[in-house]
């Protein structure tokens, strides 16, 4: 084999380095984008920047406002369980986003057409600019010095 067809059977096998670095940067930096979940939902934002719909109810409002809560719009919070319960986990399909409280089902169901959970766009760049990407150079860097010749 020459040595031009190593380099392509080489760069083939580097493939195999992508999914399971993506899942790696994904799962070691699990608590940031929950952080970044929180963070949006806080501001009663979707993944696509606009407010969660429908309004709270008035009894619901009502309730909130009288522990101290935001019942302006809606941000899924009244006792934090939710939102400490916040789950992402890197799949072969991508990233996976739920609660583990069991209520999680029916309010994705019923606001924005389940569109709720997920990161806007500019917030899922930064971590692929600030995680993804240098994981993945890594992964890279580390199978070019482990390949013959190196």
């Amino acid at each position: 084999m020459s040595t031009f067809e190593q380099d392509i059977a080489f760069l083939k096998t580097l493939k195999d380095v992508i999914l399971p670095s993506y899942k790696k940067a994904v799962n070691d930096n699990s608590n940031e984008l929950e952080q970044d979940q929180r963070d949006q939902l806080k501001k009663g934002e979707d993944r696509d920047g606009n407010q969660i719909k429908p309004d709270y109810s008035e009894g619901y409002a009502f309730k909130k406002r009288k522990f101290g809560l935001n019942a302006n719009f809606v941000d899924w919070k009244f006792t934090g369980r939710l939102y400490k319960g916040l789950i992402f986990k890197a799949t072969n399909a991508g990233i996976e986003i739920t609660s583990n409280v069991p209520y999680i089902a029916p309010l994705i169901k019923k606001y924005n057409g389940g569109r709720v959970l997920g990161l806007q766009s500019e917030i899922y760049y930064d971590f692929v600019k600030n995680e993804i990407i240098p994981t993945l150079k890594t992964e890279i860097n580390g199978k070019f010095n482990q390949r013959p010749g190196s």
